[in-house]
């Protein structure tokens, strides 16, 4: 018996959210204070075939006379060994005001080139299937298996030394992702995140600073709701 079905995904994610800052939000674009090299690998259900594997990238740097934090990221999702492939190539900007003396806000946009491919040559198709051997396939293959465009996000970042909080709403250019000639587009993706510490000890000479941090990151797209800790 054949069935077949719709899926539906979302954007990739990483666990370890605070790792991938300029994938979390533009606005941390130049956030170190100077120059800035983050890389990201994330290997999800290493012992399924077909399994999936993400790739990033992000170098950044903080220009501290034009107040102004710029950046370039990089991501690549690879789904079945080949089968379906996205990657995003953009830059970032950000830039920095102060509230007053404690608290600042740091608002930042990230325009990129998303680019998706799908292999159809590595798909099984139901009229495929017989129990001697694969026949050709019936179902008409689209002549474009790329797809590429054009697409931006904004966010917000208000934070303090102690205390930070940010929103992040990405995919607002509304573009059609299918390979038909069909209406399809990336969902809006939201994020709120923040966090802060809590110092135990202050940095004199002799020692470092020691604290304890938490944060949290909650995405919607979609259907699909996302919370990390």
């Amino acid at each position: 018996m054949v069935t077949n079905f719709k899926g539906l995904g979302q954007d990739p994610q990483f666990s370890q959210f605070y790792s991938a800052l300029l994938y979390l939000s533009p606005s941390f674009a130049g956030s170190g204070g100077g120059s800035r090299l983050i890389m990201n690998f994330r290997d999800q259900w290493p012992k399924l075939p077909g399994t999936y594997l993400t790739y990033a990238g992000s170098f950044d740097h903080y220009f501290e006379k034009y107040r102004s934090g710029v950046g370039i990221l990089f991501l690549r999702d690879d789904a079945g060994h080949g089968l379906f492939n996205v990657t995003n190539l953009g830059l970032q900007y950000s830039f920095n005001f102060n509230i007053n003396r404690i608290w600042k806000i740091r608002p930042g946009i990230h325009a990129y080139y998303h680019y998706q491919f799908i292999n159809f040559e590595k798909l099984v198709f139901s009229d495929q299937i017989s129990f001697d051997y694969i026949n050709p396939s019936s179902i008409e293959i689209p002549p474009d298996e790329r797809i590429g465009h054009f697409d931006f996000a904004s966010s917000v970042l208000v934070y303090s030394d102690i205390f930070w909080f940010g929103a992040t709403v990405d995919h607002l250019m509304s573009i059609s992702n299918t390979l038909r000639n069909e209406i399809g587009y990336l969902p809006l993706k939201y994020s709120a995140f923040g966090g802060g510490k809590y110092i135990i000890s202050h940095r004199t000479r002799s020692r470092k600073e020691e604290s304890i941090t938490g944060a949290f990151n909650f995405l919607a797209q979609g259907k699909f709701l996302y919370m990390d800790l």
